[in-house]
C-alpha cells in the first residue's frame, strides 16, 4: 500500500494565529439596568383599597427571590412616609424566625422613583434619612433601621399584637413608593411574601390615594449555575445512571432545565427517580415516610435560546396527573393552576416511573423547580434521578441538554437603558475625558456593553477608572474615600441593541495581562467575577483582565456597589474602556499556542458535559453541540473527522491508536483522541461511520492532493484487522490470567 509524503509531514500554517493582537475599535457604548419580572399574586390590590379586612400575600406561592412592591402614586407627588398594616407569618407556614415562630424575618428597604410608564420598568432609589415610626409612634417592631442605607433589618412585625407601623423619611417628589422585601436567611423557610392587610404612603398625616400596586422581581442577570457535574447522567436514555442534580449541601429551590435544542412539541414529561432525594436514609424525610423525602416541584417552558439558566420560564398550563390514566405520581397533590405537584414523595423501585401531563407547547426548553419541602427534617434540596424523558403523548424527544440553576433569581437578561449621556467619553481615546457612565443618584447593578460592529477573538479588556466612582469622598472602611466595586465581565455573541442582547460571563478570567497592569481588588476568579474593585487610575494606572479567546460581538462589565460600602450609589467612574483582540488561537481552550489534541479533547469533553461556555463555542450559535467539533476539525485545524492524533491526517495510525485505547463498544468515557468523534462520551461504530462519511481515509492533509487513490475496501480492511487485534488481545489477557 503506497503512502504519500504527507504521512509524515505537519502543516504548520495552520496552526499559525488566526488574529493579531490588537486594541478593537468600540464604535457604541450603552448602560442599561436589568428590568424586572412581573410577579402579581392576583389579588394585591386588596393592599391598597383601603379596607383593613382584606389582605395579600403580595407575590404567588413558593416565590423565594426578593420582591419590590411598588404603590403607583399617579403623578408627582409630595411624600415622606410608608405606613403598612402587616401580619407577621408572611408565609403562613406556620414555621418563622428562630424564637419567634410563626412570625418570619423580613429585610426590606424603601424606594422611590420619579419616572412614569409601567412600575416595573422604572428606576428605583432609597429614600435618605429613614427613621422608625412617626413622631415616635407607629414603631416597627424590627432589630434595625438604617437611615443610611434605608433598610429595616429583620422585620417581624405582626400588626395583630403591634399595631399599624410607619417609616418616616426625608421629603421627597415621587411619582411611587417601592417596598423591596426578601425573607431573612436565617429564617425555616424560604417564602418570601409580605401579607399586607393595607399599605399606605403619606406626607406626614395626610395619606395620598394609590392608583395601582405591581409586584416585580428585583432585577438581577442570570441564575448561577449550580449543577452537580454528572448531571447528564438523568439525560443519557440509561436507567443504570443517575445523578442527584445538585452539589452536597444545596438546600435551596434549583431548577432542571432540559433544552430541547430548537423549537419542539412536547405535552409530557417522564420521571425515573428515588424518593430519598438527599441520601440521608431512615433518620430523615418526610414526617411518617422516612427514608422518603417530600419535594415541591413546578413544571416550566421557555421558548428562549440561549444558556439554560439565562432564559424566561413559565408555568405549563393543564398540568395532570400521569398519562392516560397511568404512571400516576405519589404526591398529595398536583395543582393545574399553579403547574405544581405538592409533596412529591414518589419512589420508582416501589412505585414505578412516573409521568406528568400538560397542554401541549412549542418549547425550546423544559424547566423542572423542585425544593424541599419545609416540613421534612433536613433542609437539603437534591432530586435524584435515574432518567429524566421529555414526550409528545408517547413520542420521545431529545434532550441536548441539561443544567441546574438556583431558582431564586430572574433570569431575564432585558434591559433599560441608563445612559448618564457624556458616557461616550469612556470610549473616545482621551484619557484626560470622564463619565460616570451612570446618572446621579443611581443605586442598583448596571451593565455597561462596549459594540465593535461586528465579531471580533477578543481575550482582554484595559480599563482607567477612578476609585471615588460616587465622588462623595465616602467609600469602603478603611479605604475611603475609595469605594468597592463588584464586578462581572461579560460577553454576547448576538445583535442588535446592546440592552436587549443575552450575556454570558468570560472564562478563565486573570488578573492583568502578561503579569502586568493589575487590578486592585481583593480577588479575581477565574469564573468571571471580580470582588471588591477599588482600584484607582490616578495612583495604580491602567488595570487589564485577560480571559480565554471567545467569539464576541460585544464586552460588557456588570457593577455593583459593595454592600459595605457606606453609600449606595452604583457608577463606574471611567477614563477609559478598551477591548483587545486575542493573539492567540481560536480553539487553543488550554492556551498552549497551538491546536493539539488536548483542545479537541476538552472540547468533547464540553459538548458532552452540555457546557454553554462560550468559549467552546465556535460557530457562535450560543450553544457547544458536535458543529463546534466539526467547526474545530474542519476550518481551524484544517483536517478530518477521525484524525485521533491531530497529525493533520487520517490513516490507519489513528484507527490503531484508537482501538489500543480499548473503549471500543464499552461502557467507558471516551474522548477524541480515543475514538469519541461524536461528542457522546463514548467510542462505538456510529463514530466510525461519521468519519468515513466525511471520506478522509488516507487521503492526506485536507484539501491536499493524493497522487494515488486507495481502493474503497481498504479502510473497511484495516478497521476490521484493527477490531479483530483488539479482541485478540483481550482473549489472550483472559487466558493468562
Amino acid at each position: 500500500m503506497i503512502r504519500t509524503t504527507a504521512y509524515v509531514l505537519f502543516i504548520v500554517s495552520c496552526f499559525l494565529p488566526s488574529v493579531i493582537h490588537a486594541q478593537v475599535q468600540i464604535t457604541d457604548i450603552q448602560v442599561f439596568q436589568p428590568i424586572s419580572l412581573l410577579n402579581n399574586r392576583g389579588d394585591q390590590h386588596l393592599a391598597i383599597d383601603d379596607d383593613n379586612s382584606t389582605r395579600s400575600f403580595l407575590t404567588p406561592s413558593f416565590t423565594a427571590s426578593p420582591h419590590i412592591a411598588a404603590l403607583d402614586l399617579g403623578s408627582l407627588t409630595e411624600i415622606n412616609r410608608f405606613r403598612a398594616d402587616k401580619g407577621g407569618d408572611t408565609d403562613g407556614t406556620g414555621n418563622g424566625a428562630p424564637g419567634l415562630e410563626p412570625i418570619d424575618n423580613m429585610d426590606l428597604k424603601i424606594l422611590y422613583t420619579t419616572d412614569s410608564g409601567p412600575l416595573e420598568q422604572r428606576s428605583y432609589l432609597p429614600v435618605s434619612g429613614l427613621i422608625n415610626g412617626f413622631n415616635g409612634t407607629e414603631l416597627i417592631n424590627a432589630d434595625d433601621v438604617d437611615a443610611t442605607t434605608a433598610m429595616v433589618d429583620n422585620d417581624h412585625h405582626d400588626s395583630e399584637f403591634d399595631g399599624l407601623y410607619s417609616l418616616t423619611f426625608d421629603n421627597v417628589q415621587a411619582t411611587a413608593l417601592g417596598i423591596q422585601f426578601a425573607r431573612d436567611s436565617g429564617d425555616g423557610a424560604p417564602w418570601t411574601h409580605y401579607y399586607a392587610w393595607e399599605l399606605d404612603a403619606m406626607l406626614d398625616n395626610d395619606e395620598y390615594p394609590i392608583e395601582g400596586i405591581d409586584v416585580f422581581q428585583a432585577p438581577v442577570i442570570g441564575r448561577p449555575l449550580n449543577t452537580r457535574n454528572d448531571a447528564a447522567n438523568a439525560i443519557d436514555t440509561d436507567n443504570s445512571t443517575w445523578s442527584f442534580l445538585t452539589p452536597s449541601g444545596t438546600s435551596s429551590p434549583h431548577i432542571a432545565g432540559l433544552d430541547l435544542n430548537g423549537s419542539t412539541t412536547v405535552n409530557r414529561i417522564r420521571i425515573d427517580k428515588w424518593g430519598d432525594t438527599d441520601d440521608a436514609g431512615g433518620g430523615s424525610g418526610a414526617p411518617g415516610l422516612a427514608p422518603i423525602d417530600n419535594m415541591d416541584l413546578q413544571l416550566l417552558y421557555t421558548t428562549d435560546n440561549g444558556p439554560l439558566n439565562e432564559r424566561t420560564y413559565q408555568p405549563v398550563s393543564g398540568l395532570t396527573n400521569g398519562f392516560g390514566g397511568t404512571e400516576l405520581i405519589n404526591a398529595d397533590a398536583v395543582n393545574p393552576g399553579e403547574a405544581t405537584v405538592d409533596n412529591d414523595h414518589h419512589e420508582t423501585l416501589d412505585d414505578g416511573i412516573f409521568s406528568l401531563s400538560f397542554d401541549t407547547v412549542e418549547a425550546t426548553g423544559i424547566g423542572l423547580r423542585f425544593e424541599r419541602d419545609a416540613e421534612d427534617s433536613t433542609a437539603y434540596t437534591h432530586y435524584r434521578a435515574w432518567e429524566i424523558e421529555l414526550l409528545e403523548d408517547s413520542t420521545f424527544r431529545d434532550i441536548s441538554d441539561i443544567q441546574v440553576f438556583g431558582a431564586d433569581l430572574p433570569g431575564e437578561a432585558t434591559a433599560e437603558l441608563n445612559n448618564r449621556g457624556d458616557e461616550q467619553n469612556a470610549i473616545d481615546g482621551d484619557d484626560t475625558t470622564i463619565s460616570y457612565l451612570t446618572p446621579s443618584g443611581t443605586s442598583k447593578p448596571n451593565i455597561v456593553s462596549l459594540d465593535w460592529g461586528g465579531e471580533k477573538t477578543i481575550d482582554r479588556i484595559r480599563v482607567a477608572k477612578g476609585g471615588n466612582i460616587d465622588g462623595l469622598g465616602a467609600g469602603a472602611p478603611g479605604l475611603e474615600p475609595i469605594d468597592n466595586m463588584d464586578l462581572e465581565i461579560l460577553v454576547t455573541t448576538d445583535s442588535g441593541p446592546l440592552e436587549s442582547r443575552n450575556y454570558v460571563r468570560v472564562s478563565s478570567l486573570t488578573n492583568g495581562y502578561q503579569g502586568e497592569e493589575l487590578i486592585e481588588a481583593d480577588e479575581v476568579l477565574a469564573d468571571g467575577f471580580v470582588d471588591n474593585d477599588h482600584h484607582d487610575f490616578e495612583f495604580d494606572g491602567w488595570y487589564s483582565l485577560s480571559f480565554a479567546p471567545v467569539q464576541a460581538t460585544a464586552l460588557a462589565i456588570s457593577f455593583a456597589r459593595d454592600s459595605e460600602d457606606s453609600a449606595p450609589y452604583v457608577h463606574y467612574f471611567s477614563y477609559e474602556l478598551e477591548v483587545y483582540e486575542s493573539a492567540g488561537i481560536l480553539g487553543d481552550f488550554d492556551m498552549d499556542g497551538a491546536l493539539t489534541v488536548a483542545d479537541i479533547d476538552l472540547l468533547v469533553s464540553a459538548v458532552a458535559g452540555g457546557e454553554n461556555n462560550l468559549q467552546f463555542d465556535l460557530t457562535g450559535d450560543g450553544a457547544v453541540n458536535e458543529a463546534d467539533m466539526t467547526t474545530w476539525v474542519k476550518d481551524l485545524a484544517n483536517t478530518w473527522i477521525g484524525d485521533s492524533n491531530v497529525d493533520g491526517e487520517f490513516n490507519s495510525s489513528d484507527l490503531v491508536g484508537v482501538f489500543v485505547a480499548g473503549k471500543y463498544e464499552q461502557d467507558m468515557d471516551a474522548v477524541w483522541s480515543e475514538g469519541d468523534w461524536t461528542g457522546d462520551l463514548r467510542f462505538a461504530s456510529s463514530d466510525l461511520v461519521a468519519a468515513f462519511v466525511d471520506a478522509g481515509f488516507e487521503m492526506g492533509h485536507r484539501g491536499g492532493v493524493q497522487d494515488v487513490p486507495e481502493p474503497v475496501g481498504i479502510p473497511w480492511l484495516v478497521l476490521l484487522l484493527g477490531m479483530i487485534a483488539v479482541r485478540r488481545r483481550s482473549r489472550v489477557a483472559r487466558s493468562t490470567s
